[in-house]
């Protein structure tokens, strides 16, 4: 991925009205969304867990080794004891077994199991693969939606500004007479709706504050818009599908699977066959 500079482009109304108490970069928040996400950290260690199984199922080519001892204490009391005159002696016995055994031929379990815990394996890293790339997009559109709620409140705070004013001129037309009580009354109805959109805005500016911060732990306050990336989107539909079918890691986990599923099939018809 490349790493862009962001540049600021926040309104200065916004600005000027703003307390800015913690500087979010979106890079950042994407790295502190990656790092600390549960289900991506599950995805890692099914990961890990897939390649040991692989691990294990490479083992199945080496021979496998048990060694057995015995020890204990035995007292035998029978007529061949006694008529060469050791019945009462205590014997101590002590006794080693080494095994081997080898898998010579298995008609193709091994490798349809070895092959089948790759796939796996490849399912699952193309899993996280997929869990990071859905978690940043929620991030993106978080954080994107934290700025444009930034924008509506500052334009609900314009307009409830414009309609303080006019309110006011109106009242002053009220007292001199120049103005009748019907036009202030609706003027003050109007102020009054302003600021409802104003508690509203503000309201949705904390609702897309608490999402960003649930999906990085992140607090959020001081933001800059991205760089813009359209020129980096495919040309037409058809590219962009068929660069999806090649990258897209849903795609790759889903023809992993399926490969995984073939081998478990082999693995069956070999657990019919021969063994050597």
């Amino acid at each position: 991925m490349k790493r862009k500079h962001w540049t600021i482009v926040v309104p200065a109304a916004l600005l000027l009205s703003a307390t800015p108490a913690w500087a979010v970069d979106l890079r950042e928040a994407v790295q502190a969304a990656l790092s600390t996400n549960p289900e991506i950290r599950q995805a890692v260690s099914n990961t890990i867990a897939t390649k040991e199984e692989l691990n294990q199922a490479k083992g199945l080519y080496y021979p496998r080794i048990s060694v057995e001892g015995r020890a204990g204490v035995r007292s035998l009391r029978n007529p061949t004891r006694r008529a060469i005159g050791i019945a009462d002696e205590t014997l101590w016995p002590i006794e080693g077994d080494l095994i081997v055994d080898q898998l010579v031929y298995d008609s193709g379990g091994r490798e349809a199991q070895i092959r089948r815990d790759a796939a796996r394996s490849d399912a699952a890293a193309a899993r996280v693969e997929e869990r990071s790339e859905f978690v940043a997009l929620n991030v993106a559109r978080t954080y994107i939606d934290y700025i444009l709620q930034q924008r509506l409140v500052a334009i609900a705070q314009d307009n409830a500004t414009f309609h303080e004013r006019l309110a006011g001129d109106l009242r002053e037309g009220v007292s001199k007479g120049s103005i009748s009580i019907a036009d202030q009354q609706q003027a003050e109805e109007r102020l009054q709706s302003a600021r409802a959109k104003v508690t509203e805005a503000r309201e949705d500016l904390d609702a897309a504050g608490i999402s960003f911060q649930s999906l990085t732990g992140m607090p959020i306050d001081s933001v800059s818009m991205p760089p813009d990336l359209s020129a980096a989107l495919p040309a037409s539909l058809a590219e962009a599908e068929a660069l999806a079918r090649q990258n897209n890691p849903r795609v790759q986990e889903s023809l992993a699977d399926l490969s995984a599923a073939r081998e478990v099939v082999r693995e069956a018809r070999a657990d019919i066959g021969p063994r050597l």
